[in-house]
C-alpha cells in the first residue's frame, strides 16, 4: 500500500526545477530539497520511438504531471516520461515491477527505450542521476530497437565499432560514384542496401543521424537534393522522430536526400481543399491509433511531403496538430457530459491510456480532467 506523506509543494515549481535539470542548469540545493521534499528517489526515463526533435521551428510542450501528487513525471515531449519516485512509497523490487508495468503499456507498433537507476538517489544527487539518464538515452536509443537499460550497467551500444566506420565509408564512396553519375536508380538503390548495412548493427539514432548528413552533402554536392538546409534539417528530424523501423525510415529519407517530387506526381495535391480533406479524416478517426505512418499509406502520400503540408498549412508538425485537435474534441465532450467518464472520454480521442491522457490534457488546459468536469458541470448549474 501507498503510504500518506507530505505532497510536494508548487507543481509550477517543481516543473521549473526539473526544466533547469534537464538543462544542465545549476538549481539551487534548499529549493530542490523544498519543492522535491522526499529524502531519495528512483529514477527512470520511458522515451516511444526516436530522439527529440534538435532543430525544430515547431513550438513545443514540456509534458509535466504527478501521480497523487506523489511520483513526479516529467517529459521533453509527448513521446517521453521522466519518472522520479519516492523510495519512501516503493520498494526495490516494486520499482522493478513497475518498470515490467511500464513496458507492457507500450503501443507494439512502436519500439521504446527504457533507462532506469536501480539505486535509489538524494535531492542533492539528483541534478547529476537525471543527466545520467538523459545522457544514456541519448548514447543508446537506436531506431527500431527496444532497449531496457540499467544505467549502472557499461553501455557497450553507446560507442561505434571500428567495423562499423568502415562499412559506413565504403557505404559512402559508393553513394558517391553513383550520384557522381547522376543516376537515381543506383542512388535509391544503394541507399537501401546502405542503411540496412549499418543498422543491422544497432548503431546510436545519433550516429546515424551523423551519417545521413554526410549523404545528403554528396547528394547537395551532385544536384540531387534541392532543398533549403533549413527544410532539410526540419524534414531529416521529422523523418528520425516517427520512423518506427529501419524499412520507415529509409522510406522518408530517400525523398530528404534525393529529390523526386516531380517523378511522384505529389505536387498535384500541395492544396489546403486537399489538406482540409486530411482535416476531415482525422476528425472522423480521432478514436483510432493514429499514425503519420497510417496517414501516408490512407492518401498515398510520401511522409516527407505530409510532413511538409503540415508545417505549410497547420504550422504545427503532425503529432502536435494530432495532440491539439484531440484535446479540442475532448474539452467538447467534457462540456457536453459533465457526469460522463474521463476513461470514455480518453478512449473516444485515442488514448488508451487513462493517466497518459491525464498528462497531456493538463499540459494543454492547465487543468487536470476532473477539475475541468467539474468547472464544467459548475458551469451548467
Amino acid at each position: 500500500p501507498v503510504k500518506k506523506t507530505q505532497a510536494p509543494a508548487s507543481g509550477e515549481e517543481q516543473k521549473k526545477l526539473l526544466r533547469a535539470m534537464g538543462n544542465g542548469e545549476t538549481v539551487d540545493l534548499e529549493k530542490l530539497k523544498h519543492y522535491l521534499p522526499h529524502r531519495s528517489y528512483y529514477g527512470a526515463i520511458v522515451r516511444r520511438n526516436g530522439l527529440p526533435r534538435r532543430f525544430s521551428l515547431d513550438k513545443t510542450r514540456e509534458i509535466y504531471s504527478d501521480i497523487n501528487e506523489q511520483y513526479v513525471i516529467f517529459g521533453r515531449d509527448e513521446m517521453e516520461s521522466l519518472y522520479l519516485i519516492p523510495e519512501s512509497l516503493i520498494r526495490e523490487e516494486d520499482f522493478l515491477q513497475y518498470l515490467e508495468k511500464l513496458k507492457g503499456q507500450q503501443n507494439p507498433q512502436d519500439y521504446y527505450t527504457l533507462i532506469y537507476d536501480p539505486v535509489p538517489f538524494s535531492p542533492e544527487q539528483m541534478q547529476e542521476k537525471i543527466r545520467n539518464l538523459y545522457q544514456t538515452l541519448d548514447q543508446v536509443s537506436s531506431v527500431g530497437v527496444t532497449q531496457s537499460l540499467n544505467v549502472k550497467e557499461d553501455i557497450h551500444r553507446s560507442s561505434v565499432s571500428p567495423e562499423l566506420r568502415k562499412k559506413e565509408e565504403q557505404i559512402l564512396i559508393s553513394l558517391e560514384t553513383a550520384a557522381r553519375g547522376k543516376n537515381t536508380e543506383q542512388v535509391l538503390k544503394e541507399l537501401k542496401r546502405g542503411y540496412h548495412q549499418l543498422t543491422a548493427d544497432e548503431p546510436p539514432q545519433i550516429w546515424l543521424e551523423h551519417f545521413t548528413r554526410e549523404v545528403l552533402s554528396i547528394m547537395r554536392q551532385h544536384g540531387l537534393s534541392g532543398l533549403s538546409m533549413s527544410e532539410s534539417e526540419y524534414l531529416l528530424n521529422d523523418a528520425f522522430f516517427y520512423a518506427t523501423s529501419v524499412d520507415g525510415l529509409t522510406d522518408s529519407l530517400k525523398d530528404v536526400l534525393v529529390n523526386l517530387e516531380k517523378d511522384t506526381g505529389q505536387g498535384k495535391v500541395d492544396s489546403r481543399e486537399y489538406f482540409e480533406t486530411i482535416e476531415r479524416y482525422l476528425e472522423r478517426n480521432l478514436a483510432e491509433e493514429l499514425s503519420l505512418q497510417e496517414l501516408c499509406r490512407q492518401f498515398g502520400i510520401s511522409q516527407t511531403y505530409m510532413s511538409r503540408m503540415f508545417r505549410k498549412y497547420s504550422g504545427n508538425s503532425f503529432n502536435q496538430y494530432l495532440t491539439e485537435l484531440r484535446m479540442d474534441r475532448a474539452k467538447q465532450l467534457f462540456q457536453e457530459n459533465p457526469e460522463g467518464y474521463i476513461k470514455d472520454v480518453a478512449a473516444m480521442v485515442g488514448y488508451r491510456d487513462q493517466f497518459y491522457f491525464s498528462r497531456i490534457f493538463r499540459t494543454y488546459t492547465g487543468k487536470s480532467p476532473s477539475e475541468y468536469l467539474k468547472e464544467c458541470s459548475a458551469a451548467n448549474g
